[in-house]
């Protein structure tokens, strides 16, 4: 299964979720978006010359929590939500 598929996933599975906590679909989704985007962002700094070379989506995922940089992509993710409301 690729990366495209398994996030393809989680986003139907986070808006169903959302739904079922009496969220509107238009609010899972804007919520999803803040997200994934927030997590795209971040991301975007590893596709540097140099930067994490030729690592796998899971190695990258392992160096973000074991450096604490994954607790800062939630916290800026959280706030951004926060602002929706």
């Amino acid at each position: 299964m690729n990366v495209d598929n398994i996030i393809e996933e989680l986003r139907i599975d986070f808006i169903e979720n959302f739904i079922d906590n009496d969220y509107s679909k238009q609010e899972a989704i804007e919520s999803w978006d803040i997200l994934i985007n927030t997590y795209r962002d971040y991301l975007a700094k590893f596709s540097l010359p140099g930067a994490l070379d030729n690592y796998t989506d899971r190695q990258i995922l392992d160096h973000l929590k074991s450096s604490g940089e994954l607790k800062k992509i939630k916290e800026v993710a959280l706030n951004r939500l926060d602002s929706l409301k």
